[in-house]
Parts: C-alpha cells; sequence; structure tokens
C-alpha cells in the first residue's frame, strides 16, 4: 500500500513491516526444518567438533541479551571433551534456543547455567533455570509442535525442532522442572566410537 500511495510513508509502519517480515521469514524456515525432521529427509553436516566451545561460543553470543536481562550466564566445560562428530550448526541451534528460553524465564539477578560432562558413552549438556518453572500439565507436551505455555511468546516450535535434531544425532533432549524451581534441559549425545 506504502509504494502505490495507499498508505502514507511512515517510518513506524516500515519498521514494523520488516520485523513481521523477519518474523515469517523465520516461521517459514523453521516449518522448513520440521519438516525435515520429522521426514528423516534433514541432511547433517557433521564433523568432529568440541562440545565444550561450543557451549562456550553460544553463551558469549547470549551475553548481551543476558546483560539486559540483569541474569548471568554460567559455563561449566571441562577441557579435554572427546570431540564429537555432530552437525556444529545444528547443534548450536539448538543450545541458543535452550539457552535463550532459559534466560527468558529466567528472574533479574539470577544465573543460567550451562554444565557439560562427559562417561563412558555419552555426553551431557545441562541448562538449568531459576525460573517459575515448567507446569506438571505442560510439561509432557514440551516438545509436540505448536505447544506452548501460558507465558510462551513464540510459535510453539523451537524446542520441537531441538528435540528433533537431538534426535537426528543419534542423542536425547529430556526436560526436568518442578514450578516455582525453574526448568533443566538436557541434551544427551552418543560418543563416536572408531
Amino acid at each position: 500500500g506504502m509504494p502505490d500511495g495507499v498508505y502514507p510513508r511512515d517510518e513506524r509502519q516500515i519498521v514494523q513491516v520488516l520485523d513481521d517480515t523477519r518474523h515469517l521469514s523465520r516461521l517459514v524456515e523453521d516449518l522448513g526444518t520440521l519438516a525435515h525432521t520429522e521426514g528423516g529427509t534433514l541432511a547433517l553436516q557433521k564433523a568432529p567438533t568440541d562440545l565444550g566451545v561450543l557451549v562456550e561460543d553460544v553463551a558469549v553470543s547470549l551475553q548481551p541479551e543476558a546483560d539486559a536481562r540483569d541474569v548471568a550466564i554460567q559455563v561449566t566445560a571441562p577441557s579435554g571433551l572427546p570431540l564429537v562428530d555432530v552437525d556444529a550448526v545444528r547443534l548450536r541451534e539448538v543450545l541458543f534456543n535452550l539457552i535463550s528460553n532459559a534466560l527468558r524465564y529466567s528472574p533479574a539477578g539470577q544465573a543460567v547455567t550451562v554444565d557439560a560432562a562427559v562417561d563412558d558413552h555419552t555426553i551431557h549438556i545441562e541448562v538449568r533455570d531459576r525460573g517459575p518453572g515448567i507446569s506438571a500439565t505442560d510439561l509432557p507436551h514440551i516438545f509436540e509442535r505448536f505447544h506452548k505455555g501460558a507465558t510462551s511468546t513464540g510459535s510453539g516450535l523451537g524446542l520441537t525442532i531441538a528435540h528433533n535434531l537431538v534426535a537426528a544425532h543419534g542423542g536425547t533432549l529430556q526436560a526436568e522442572s518442578r514450578e516455582g524451581e525453574g526448568a533443566v534441559m538436557r541434551v544427551v549425545v552418543p560418543l563416536t566410537r572408531d
């Protein structure tokens, strides 16, 4: 309407249209990723990856958001984690989603903790927040597509996509929570053996 002169060229309207376009673009991208993960057609670009370094990188990229919310991000990842054959871009997307969600629900002055550890068969990464937690009603459904909790502002696809991306790597994504005590999201990825 603005290029045709139907509506006046208004800076506020232009910014709103650009924001809406970015949101729609992200939603289309998410739906495409969801379709590929559910259809088993997602092509992973696997390479040996240090998940400790990946966790640190994601935490650094989210530091401005954490600072704006007055929430600390505390990462504990032992040096010398074994390299894991994963698609680093896709696992970065998972970790970004989990840590970003934890920041969103954490009260000011608190910390989101991200811990990486290894055992004989897996590497696991736990993202813990000190927010309101997930209701017992919502908890069994949080990985279902389009499921949104009462305070959710997203599309209801982020955790479904994260769950499917971890599953595509042969791993699991689990959630634990008690209302009023925060939530823990646990990514478990199998070690690659020669």
